[in-house]
């Protein structure tokens, strides 16, 4: 019998067999690729049409918990049998992970560098030094927020978050298993860790979402399940044989109900809360499918068949490949005036090209162990710091949103009326936003709503204008301000960036969660005690929303609790929103369609424009409902004839972004909000129900 032993390899893409010299064997267990096909496929339907598989996004999770496994297996079988060597171990890594990734990796920074906005470009090299680096997900969570953020969806190298969550489990997890394992039976550690990163991931879910979801100690615990079922599963005397579970009809329900919590995971996880309690689902479902494959039960046989086999040994390089593509397809086909949807599928399709040629010319290559390993890593060594070079060259290259000047710079005001600050000096540098002029913001206290928020009282009484809600709130802020100090109005704003005008707050710009119920309660009570000629509740309408059902209950809650304690209550119907909505710089992506086609394009509304529309009537109807309620069209504004987004007059661009107006967009609707205030201030010692509202 032969002395030579096979190993698994334990990485997100195919099994891969590794000759060694003695010690029991280990065999190659081709339904774990199977386990693979299923995540893969999950993400890949996500990222192309993502109203088809709305959580296949947890086919990471699931990727998670069988990197976890595998490595923990691998290294627990070398402990135990005296073989272990780090060295050895990280080599492997670098082979198996590094050839395929620093060739997406780069690829995708230097085609966005020739294809796509100069923006895009800065942003996607930045990242793609990052990845290289594996501390991509670090540069997401501070770029982009939450994975489901407006500028992360034209990310091409969004997805490198999880091999940098992965990278960096491997940097800490041998060292951790090789000291539990001299003095401890591996399983109790390994299952405390994991019940401390998962409560760490609960917790920090709610008030730290970003973090909960991009960095290693909250998604820790998934990987470290994994691992914790193959420390149960190997038996601590080398000399024995794995712990073998007999297939019997229990295994075989085991496994097809966690086939099946995996599919239900792919179908009914939400973008919101997660990962929190929802990664659960993923992550059981993924470790019963194990457990049965262990046991040689049905899902075995079926995961072990051709097609899934395949599919999950080209699975990392599959997941290398498919978003950029995706994107770059996306991006390619809104600047030549295509549907998204289609440059979606083309990238798509051209991605499984380019994994399967990456796959069999570079991956398969550079993971030999054999003769030339050497000669292999120094040239996969010279390879990476040409990468690296080439991708740092786009990264500083300068960027210029308007080479044709075809535009005033504009600008949005807006900020200096956030109650909570704002932070200039990331947002003023993202994409969207470098060419859009901020003005100064002086420091304002922590609480400043308990103090009335930012009062401008350019009248002698308390303030007889209130302006409450999001972003969409701040965008009228300066126009307001000035209607006011025109008309020695005293004005005071409870606005601020992402922060919905209804109650309660739930928002991370605030410092905490009782920061937020008290902001809540000090709008309240503010405008109890001053009894305001106008209240404006403005809000971008359509965040969030699920039906018209709904935010007509919504919003006739929130008016009717402000409807007694002020004097006229004017709600702003909502703007048309771009078609790339706040993905990409608006001003840039109309520059950069001039420069090809030499005119400027039209620009469609973006997939929620049918509930805007509805949302219009929605408003108008609790207008009704309410004598006091004026309702002010300024979406009327900013649609051209065929519907487009009426996005610049003259020189003026009226958008700062997909969805916010610009000062200059604001100005356009100064007439309709002075005539608004106007009214409400004269009629206030008159009946509310004689002034007409302003409707369509």
């Amino acid at each position: 019998m032969s002395t030579q032993r096979t190993l698994i390899e334990p990485a997100v893409g195919s099994l891969h067999v590794i000759p060694q010299e003695t010690a029991p064997s280990m065999r190659h267990v081709p339904a774990l690729d199977g386990i693979r096909s299923l995540a893969i496929l999950g993400v890949f339907i996500f990222h192309v049409v993502p109203n088809a598989l709305p959580g296949g996004f947890c086919g990471v999770d699931v990727f998670f918990v069988l990197s976890g496994y595998l490595i923990a297996s691998v290294l627990l079988h070398d402990l135990r049998n005296g073989r272990f060597s780090m060295r050895e171990f990280y080599l492997r890594r670098i082979q198996r992970l590094v050839p395929n990734a620093v060739a997406a990796t780069t690829f995708t920074a230097l085609v966005t560098g020739f294809v796509l906005l100069p923006s895009q470009a800065r942003t996607t090299a930045w990242n793609a030094i990052c990845a290289l680096f594996e501390v991509s997900n670090f540069y997401i969570s501070k770029s982009f927020g939450g994975y489901w953020g407006d500028s992360a969806a034209s990310a091409p190298l969004l997805h490198t978050w999880s091999l940098g969550v992965e990278e960096q489990f491997y940097m800490f997890f041998p060292l951790t298993l090789f000291l539990l394992s001299r003095r401890y039976r591996s399983f109790l550690p390994l299952a405390l860790l994991t019940a401390a990163s998962l409560a760490l991931c609960l917790f920090e879910t709610g008030p730290h979402p970003d973090a909960a979801f991009y960095l290693l100690p909250a998604r820790a615990w998934e990987p470290l399940a994994g691992a914790t079922l193959a420390a149960f599963l190997l038996p601590a005397n080398p000399h024995k044989p794995q712990r073998r579970l007999r297939a019997s009809l229990l295994f075989a329900v085991i496994g097809w109900l966690g086939i099946a919590t995996i599919c239900l995971a792919f179908s009914v996880v939400p973008e919101r809360g997660f990962p929190g309690f929802w990664a659960l689902l993923p992550t059981i479902g993924s470790a019963c499918v194990i457990v049965s494959i262990v046991a040689h039960s049905g899902p075995a046989r079926f995961l072990s068949t051709s097609v899934p086999g395949f599919i999950g040994r080209i699975s990392y390089s599959l997941y290398l490949w498919h978003w950029p593509l995706i994107v770059i397809g996306r991006e390619f086909a809104l600047l030549h005036g295509y549907r998204a949807l289609t440059g979606s599928v083309i990238g798509a399709a051209l991605s499984i090209l380019l994994a399967l040629l990456a796959y069999f010319c570079i991956e398969l290559p550079f993971r030999r162990r054999g003769p030339g390993r050497r000669t292999r890593l120094i040239a996969l060594a010279a390879i990476f710091s040409v990468c690296v070079a080439a991708v740092a060259s786009v990264a500083v290259r300068p960027r210029a949103a308007d080479p044709f000047h075809l535009f005033d710079q504009p600008r949005f005001s807006g900020v200096a009326y956030s109650v909570v600050g704002w932070d200039g000096k990331t947002i003023a540098k993202s994409a969207r936003y470098y060419d859009v002029g901020f003005p100064p913001v002086p420091p304002l206290p922590s609480d400043i709503w308990n103090q009335g928020g930012i009062i401008h009282p350019w009248g002698p009484s308390t303030p007889r204008v209130v302006v409450m809600g999001s972003s969409h709130a701040l965008m009228y802020a300066p126009v307001i301000d000035s209607i006011c100090r025109d008309h020695r109005l005293p004005v005071a704003f409870f606005s601020a960036d992402d922060t919905s005008v209804y109650f309660p707050t739930t928002t991370n710009h605030f410092a905490s969660l009782q920061a937020a119920a008290g902001f809540d309660e000090a709008r309240r009570k503010f405008v109890d005690a001053w009894h305001p000629d106008v209240l404006f509740l403005v809000d971008r309408w359509d965040r969030g929303e699920t039906s018209p059902v709904h935010f007509q209950q919504s919003l006739t809650r929130l008016v009717a609790s402000f409807s007694p304690k002020v004097g006229r209550i004017i709600l702003i119907t909502q703007p048309p929103v771009m078609q790339f909505g706040s993905d990409l710089n608006a001003r840039e992506f109309v520059t950069r369609y001039y420069s090809l086609h030499h005119q400027l394009p039209q620009i469609q509304t973006d997939s929620h424009e049918a509930f805007r529309r509805s949302a219009v009537s929605v408003i108008d109807s609790v207008a009704r409902s309410f004598p006091n309620v004026t309702v002010i069209p300024a979406d009327t504004l900013f649609y051209e004839k065929n519907g487009s987004v009426h996005y610049a007059e003259g020189r003026s661009f009226l958008y700062a972004d997909g969805d916010h107006l610009s000062d200059a967009g604001a100005a356009t609707v100064r007439g309709l909000l002075q005539q608004a205030i106007l009214d409400a201030t004269a009629s206030r010692n008159t009946n509310p129900s004689d002034s007409a509202n302003i409707t369509k």
